[in-house]
């Protein structure tokens, strides 16, 4: 009896434009995005090493090479590690949340 092992082709690709640290604003959206070698592969994302499944908050896109995942209304509580995973290669990405609001004030002085 024979046995073969396959391994996976594909990896990611342009690591250094993707990945690292995600600045998101609590209440807006983070996106986090992936490019892979070939089209139409199956990737895996997780946080904090738990598999993310599809959600109100969580919602994927695979589209060709790119493969997309957003989280929706982030909270501080969504802050975080997240990967992107596709065999052995990993792509890691790390959530910040921040209650930054833009405020704009009008000059109200009197004359």
């Amino acid at each position: 009896m024979c046995l073969y092992f396959v391994s996976a082709l594909a990896n990611f690709i342009n690591k250094e434009k993707t990945g690292g640290v995600i600045e998101a604003i609590t209440g807006k959206q983070a996106e986090f995005v992936s490019e892979t070698s070939e089209a139409n592969i199956m990737v895996k994302w997780y946080k904090d090493g738990k598999e993310i499944t599809a959600s109100k908050k969580f919602t994927m896109e695979d589209k060709g090479k790119l493969h997309k995942l957003v989280a929706s209304a982030v909270t501080k509580e969504d802050e975080g590690t997240y990967t992107c995973k596709i065999g052995d290669d990993t792509l890691i990405f790390d959530l910040k949340v921040s209650g930054k609001f833009v405020l704009q004030v009008r000059d109200q002085s009197l004359c």
